[in-house]
C-alpha cells in the first residue's frame, strides 16, 4: 500500500531510442530498488520500444525550487555593439 513505511515511491524515466531524451513515464511503489526495477520493466517497457529505463527513489530526488535563477542573467546588454565607434557606421 502506498505511503506505508515499508514501501517507497520510485519514479520511472524511459528512453525510446538511443540519443533520445529521458521522459518521465510514471512511478511504482516498491519495497526496494530491485523490485522497483522489475515493476518498472513490466509496466513501462513491455509494450513500447525502450532503449533503457531509469528508476529513481523519491527520497533521492532534490527540488531546486522556484526562486532559483535558471540559465543565468536575462540582461544581455553586454552583447550590444553600442560601445564601438567605427568611422562611417553610426553606433
Amino acid at each position: 500500500m502506498p505511503g506505508t513505511p515499508e514501501e517507497n515511491v520510485y519514479y520511472v524515466f524511459r528512453r525510446q531510442d538511443s540519443g533520445a531524451p529521458l521522459t518521465e513515464v510514471g512511478s511504482v511503489d516498491a519495497k526496494n530498488a530491485k523490485l522497483a526495477r522489475m515493476y518498472a520493466r513490466e509496466n513501462y517497457a513491455r509494450r513500447k520500444k525502450t532503449t533503457n529505463l531509469v528508476v529513481v527513489c523519491e527520497e533521492d530526488m532534490n527540488e531546486i525550487g522556484e526562486g532559483a535563477a535558471y540559465g543565468g542573467t536575462l540582461d544581455k546588454s553586454y552583447r550590444e555593439d553600442a560601445g564601438y565607434d567605427v568611422e562611417g557606421f553610426p553606433a
